[in-house]
């Protein structure tokens, strides 16, 4: 499931998949978004990926470390992915 959070922020819910699998998702999926140009500007895609790692996490506490893996993928430079 695709949704935007907010701004340029966007989230993918994988339900049941591990961090190792959603960050191979995310990894197939950003130079395909990374690739494109809108209104001649080209877009870069950091990803951040978290897992609730099939305990009852609140999905507040997911945002919260996928928020942190995307912050530090940002800083590194453009279009990385982090695991958090």
């Amino acid at each position: 499931m695709l949704c935007r959070l907010g701004g340029q922020e966007f989230v993918i819910l994988l339900p049941g998949a591990t961090a190792t699998v959603a960050a191979e998702i995310a990894e197939r999926v950003r130079p395909l978004v990374a690739g494109l140009v809108v209104n001649g500007i080209g877009i870069t895609v950091s990803c951040g990926v978290a897992s609730a790692g099939g305990t009852d996490v609140a999905i507040r506490a997911v945002l919260t470390h996928a928020g942190a893996a995307l912050y530090e993928a940002k800083a590194g430079g453009r279009n990385p992915t982090r695991v958090g």
